[in-house]
């Protein structure tokens, strides 16, 4: 089949334009790793105080994964942020930026109102709090957008899940502090995922600040805002990686 030459110039055009991400596997968070948590996470330590506790266990699906158990009646226990390099130092995120977010997770509780993972904001006078918010909650996994004062926030994507069973996605973040420019992306189950705006992207402000280190994720269980009902809740996850392609943190989901 001949193209014809206005179309082959249109796509050779194209390419030059928007030439393929270069990969690149920022972080290789997984619980084989070896070197422990201190080293594997910029804080896995205050963000989780005792009685709640994150471990390594051998699970039967997954192999070696992380358990974030967050006791009864505590708000939290979470990972904040990651280290990288030879001598595990925090990494700071920056702005115009595309990072690819990649875990496998299972939850023993579905229906609390808890939330398992946070792209949050540290720069101080930030104005989101969190851009990006997941919450487990009546038997679904939500995704949340806070937008600036003034800006439509609220759940732009949900899906049923199960307890105890295993699931796998990807979030993929261009950070920007501007909302015409800032976007995600979500796979979940290895599937692109559509979001409240009909489109499987979802442009906003991903970046809450103007400088390195502004915005970093979060994973476990935190729930300090729902007095009542804090229960017991364990966040077992696997796969964790960060990338600048969805080849670099792909997920095995079955």
């Amino acid at each position: 089949m001949k193209f014809p030459l206005l179309a082959a110039a249109s796509l050779i055009t194209a390419f030059h334009l928007c030439p393929p991400a270069e990969a690149h596997l920022i972080w290789n968070g997984d619980a084989a790793n070896p070197i422990g948590k201190e080293k594997i996470f910029a804080n896995a330590v205050s963000e989780c105080p005792a009685p709640s506790s994150i471990t390594v266990v051998d699970d039967d699906d997954r192999g070696k994964s992380w358990l974030f158990h967050k006791g009864a009646g505590e708000p939290r226990c979470e990972a904040r942020n990651i280290r990288t390099g030879a001598n595990h130092t925090p990494y700071r995120f920056e702005k115009d930026r595309t990072y690819f977010i990649g875990w496998s997770f299972k939850l023993n509780d579905t229906q609390s109102n808890h939330h398992p993972f946070q792209w949050k904001s540290y720069e101080a006078g930030h104005q989101q709090n969190y851009p990006f918010l997941m919450s487990a909650k009546d038997g679904n996994l939500r995704l949340f957008y806070y937008g600036m004062p003034g800006e439509t926030s609220g759940v732009i994507w949900t899906q049923p899940i199960e307890p105890l069973k295993w699931y796998c996605l990807v979030l993929a973040i261009h950070t920007s502090n501007q909302s015409s420019s800032g976007w995600t992306q979500l796979w979940f189950e290895g599937q692109a995922q559509t979001f409240s705006n009909g489109q499987k992207r979802f442009s906003g402000r991903t970046w809450d600040g103007a400088n390195i280190g502004a915005n970093e994720p979060k994973w476990g269980v935190y729930n300090k805002h729902q007095p009542g009902v804090m229960e017991d809740v364990k966040n077992y996850i696997s796969g964790l990686k960060i990338g600048t392609t969805y080849a670099d943190v792909e997920q095995s989901c079955h």
